[in-house]
């Protein structure tokens, strides 16, 4: 009786994860860290494409993911301080009005990051981009214009770093 209640949730989950569409194969497309005044290390990060010949339009309306691995505690606070603040070095005011509500919905899934923490941002067209914190799924906000604004911070004209920009999209100095 055991065993063949053991079996029975076993193959009902393997019916729901069959059911799952599977998400579009990714590719690395380049991987970097970020350090704070160029000496504390934050945090280090992976950029996946599902196509590398779609580097040069990052932005554009393509699947894409990067993970994030923290190396520092950060506050809540101050996570969505240096999002916003990333967000209007990339972003037109504009836009931004545009984008608060949906802004403002991710950020209220932001936690607090521990040490060892990863946070995902993984885009799929049609969908959107879903926010993961250690591989549990927070949120997933719509729109194209949303992922590329979102993404801008670290792969836009005015990035969080230059340096961490070129290491993920795999380029040369």
């Amino acid at each position: 009786m055991k065993n063949t209640l053991l079996l029975s949730l076993f193959a009902s989950q393997l019916c729901l994860v069959s059911q799952a569409s599977p998400p579009p194969e990714f590719s690395l497309s380049g991987e970097s860290s970020y350090y704070a005044a160029k000496v504390f290390k934050v945090m280090a990060a992976k950029l996946y494409l599902s196509d590398l010949e779609h580097q040069a339009s990052v932005l554009s309306d393509i699947p894409k993911k990067i993970d994030f691995t923290y190396h520092r505690n950060i506050s809540v606070e101050r996570f969505v301080e240096a999002a916003n603040d990333a967000l209007k070095d990339n972003v037109s005011a504009e836009e931004l009005t545009a984008l608060k509500e949906r802004i403002g919905i991710l950020h209220g899934r932001y936690t607090d990051v521990k040490k060892g923490d990863t946070y995902s941002f993984v885009y799929h067209p049609g969908k959107g981009t879903t926010l993961l914190v250690n591989q549990k799924e927070m949120v997933t906000i719509a729109g194209a214009d949303f992922a590329a604004a979102y993404f801008s911070i670290w792969l836009g004209e005015s990035p969080i770093s230059e340096k961490f920009r070129r290491e993920l999209l795999g380029l040369k100095k």
